[in-house]
């Protein structure tokens, strides 16, 4: 998708610099956009009549597709029951 303002930017290899392909970059009139379709998804769409143990099903999907990078995105200890609260964040309303 391309960003409102049509500007880009490259994203580069840090190994040897070469340029791995160019984005979208994103500013406020972007952020609006996408804050207004996220409200209208989680308005109109199914997310808020799921009941919430749906959506936790769900997020630990998500949550555990993330497992490489979880320790350092969602800074849980090793103890499963201890990442749930992270988990519970994100899908419960």
């Amino acid at each position: 998708m391309d960003a409102v303002s049509g500007k880009t930017f490259k994203t580069v290899n840090p190994h040897d610099e070469t340029v791995i392909m160019e984005v979208a970059e994103g500013d406020a009139a972007d952020i609006d956009i996408a804050v207004k379709a996220a409200r209208k998804a989680f308005d109109e769409g199914p997310w808020p009549k799921m009941p919430g143990t749906v959506r936790l099903r769900i997020a630990h999907t998500v949550f555990n597709s993330c497992a490489p990078s979880r320790g350092s995105v969602f800074k849980c200890s090793r103890q499963r029951s201890e990442c749930q609260p992270c988990v519970r964040a994100f899908c419960c309303t």
